[in-house]
């Protein structure tokens, strides 16, 4: 008995195991940008955050970031992102689900649902919770952002009489 339970122990990886699908090296990658990304999102740090513009692809923007005019340069962003983090005291972009990852060739995508918690210099707190898709193309051997996404659920408006 404890030799069939030995054996089953040693062949159920083989069994089971392709029952998980792998991830392959390029969905590896684009999920290292991301996670790059979201840790930007969260700093505070201005040179975390500008460290990040490296994974935005040569040919990106205009940047339609919200509650702004459209930016037209990785420079422009960063001039409002040093600016908005001037107004905040935290930051903390969170996944609230799985990050799912598609590659074909050289485009990605990916898309994920999340929280973003604001705190504002004056103590003032804001949470935001919505859904993301990320498009990607490798340039050379590199996964870029060519665009990211936001969307945040519209409240329901309010019903007629």
């Amino acid at each position: 008995m404890r030799r069939m339970l030995f054996r089953l122990f040693l062949i159920a990886p083989l069994l089971f195991g392709g029952m998980a699908k792998a991830q392959s090296r390029d969905e590896r990658d684009v999920r290292a940008v991301i996670d790059r990304a979201i840790q930007a999102a969260s700093s505070m740090d201005a040179k975390v955050v500008q460290q990040s513009f490296s994974d935005y692809s040569t040919g990106a923007g205009p940047f339609f970031p919200p509650f702004t005019a459209s930016l037209s340069s990785v420079a422009d962003v960063e001039a409002v992102t040093t600016q908005n983090l001037g107004q905040l005291s935290a930051r903390t972009l969170t996944a609230t689900g799985p990050i799912n990852i598609k590659v074909d060739k050289n485009l990605a995508w990916a898309e994920f649902p999340w929280k973003y918690d604001l705190t504002f210099k004056d103590g003032t707190r804001r949470s935001y919770e919505g859904r993301t898709t990320v498009a990607f193309a490798r340039e050379r051997k590199n996964w870029k952002i060519t665009h990211w996404h936001h969307s945040i659920p519209a409240p329901m408006p309010p019903r007629c009489a």
